[in-house]
């Protein structure tokens, strides 16, 4: 069961008064717009699932909330609230092996809390009682632990900062690499595709992450990682941390930052071969160029509009009425046009 997220409806966060209509999600989302335009803003809303208190797995010692408000906007807890003041409220519909679970997180301030449905009302739930209602939904295993309810969902932020974290968690926890096999696979199934020369594995040396080359004459060497160009480390480590936890919701801000469009494709392939959902950000062509390439399954365009009264409005294209467009409007400046970038 690949989808997790249904709806999503915001009101008063981060600069976004209220979403017009609850924003529909598939199983595989591309969000493009405008710059300003709501696009990071509803993936930091995403990622405060399952429970705004969670910490975030290897990258971070911290809450999901801390991290959007302390880490990548560097404020208190307020400026996730419409003009610093009142009440954020994100409500969320959940799909789950026992039908629909209804959930929202309410920030004020001072506090961020999640609330579920239960009998037609909404309740408060901690950590302990959020795992409960998650495992009796299906959506973790009977015996699932907190870190397992916490890998659920996971964020990745166009942040220096974040992606020099995320590397250290691997470094620090490559025997789970290792265990899962993902620093071959990764290496084989998206690396090798898209660079000259042929790679074996990613391995810890020193503090650092390398990609090993053997030659023909037995020979072996080790490429420094942070050496094969901001886009590839960047996306190399994102794909272990995602290949290794596992989530069922994969949000990825800046989706495109750095890569080549073979890259880009490769990307793309490897995030729709596996079970989970997905919901990228994204200011390039060349993702939707690639996308059409790529065809995930339930896949779609969702195009967001921010009106001058901060009300955030999406439409959505379906990959057939995508592919016309790309065929009809060679010139990008009418793509730009027709997506209303």
């Amino acid at each position: 069961m690949s989808m997790f997220v249904n709806q999503i409806r915001i009101r008063r966060f981060r600069g976004i008064k209220e979403t017009e209509e609850p924003l529909e999600l598939k199983r595989f989302n591309v969000l493009i717009g405008r710059n300003n335009s709501g696009k990071t803003a509803l993936l930091e809303a995403l990622s405060l699932l399952p429970h705004p208190e969670l910490e975030v797995p290897w990258a971070f010692v911290s809450s999901r909330t801390r991290l959007i408000h302390e880490a990548l906007h560097g404020g208190p807890l307020k400026v996730l609230t419409y003009k610093y003041t009142g009440r954020a409220e994100v409500s969320y519909e959940l799909s789950t092996k026992n039908g629909v679970l209804r959930a929202k997180v309410e920030i004020t301030p001072s506090q961020a809390s999640l609330l579920m449905e239960e009998a037609g009302r909404y309740r408060p739930m901690g950590l302990e009682a959020t795992a409960k209602r998650f495992r009796s939904s299906g959506l973790v295993g009977p015996g699932a632990s907190m870190g397992e309810l916490s890998n659920l969902v996971l964020f990745i932020p166009s942040s220096d900062a974040f992606l020099r974290r995320l590397v250290k968690g691997i470094y620090d926890n490559f025997d789970l690499v290792e265990d899962t096999g993902a620093h071959n696979r990764v290496v084989r199934e998206v690396v090798n595709r898209c660079v000259d020369e042929e790679f074996t594995e990613v391995v810890p040396v020193k503090e650092e992450l390398r990609l090993r080359k053997e030659y023909p004459n037995g020979v072996s060497f080790h490429v420094r990682l942070e050496d094969m160009g901001d886009g590839l480390e960047r996306a190399i480590s994102v794909l272990l941390w995602l290949e290794v936890l596992r989530p069922r919701l994969v949000l990825w801000d800046d989706f495109e930052a750095n890569m080549h469009p073979s890259l880009i494709g490769e990307v793309l392939r490897w995030l729709d071969g596996h079970d989970w959902q997905v919901i990228l950000a994204t200011h390039s062509l060349d993702v939707l160029y690639r996308l059409v390439e790529t065809w995930p399954r339930d896949a779609q365009v969702v195009l967001l509009h921010r009106t001058a009264d901060d009300v955030l409005r999406a439409s959505y294209k379906g990959l057939e009425e995508l592919d016309r467009a790309l065929e009809a409007r060679q010139d990008p400046r009418y793509l730009q046009e027709w997506l209303k970038l």
